[in-house]
């Protein structure tokens, strides 16, 4: 019998309180306006996927096109290692050389070897930024 008595005072206090964190729902969204005016907006890519473009509001040609220039940002990024790890193994490569440890074939191999996979790693890249636009 008295858990039935608890039960019938617990349910308008329930309601009570959800009365009170509907109340605060109005509150909280008036302080977040300004917040809100205050966010940057994304500038829309004119080229997506596929060298299509993009309107305003398309949300999945924005993403193709966001996706587009990771890939881009991507590729820039991995060619520029490539190329710091050739030169600093060149650098290694040379002080084994002047320390006598490697011969100037070795030093002229590592600096082709260096080329060669920069060369391939722009051109990878390229057929990559190509392809997708």
């Amino acid at each position: 019998m008295k858990t039935k008595i608890k039960q019938l005072v617990a349910a308008p206090l329930r309601v009570q309180q959800r009365l009170r964190h509907a109340m605060l729902l109005p509150i909280a969204a008036l302080m977040s306006q300004p917040s809100f005016a205050a966010l940057p907006t994304i500038v829309t890519p004119q080229t997506g996927v596929g060298g299509a473009a993009v309107q305003q509001g398309d949300w999945i040609g924005t993403i193709g096109a966001v996706f587009v220039a990771v890939v881009g940002i991507i590729v820039l990024v991995l060619c520029a290692w490539f190329f710091l790890q050739g030169i600093m193994g060149l650098i290694t490569k040379w002080k084994d050389y002047s320390g006598g440890r490697a011969t100037i074939g070795d030093l002229k191999e590592y600096f082709v070897m260096v080329i060669l996979s920069s060369v391939v790693a722009v051109l990878l890249g390229g057929y990559a930024l190509t392809t997708m636009s």
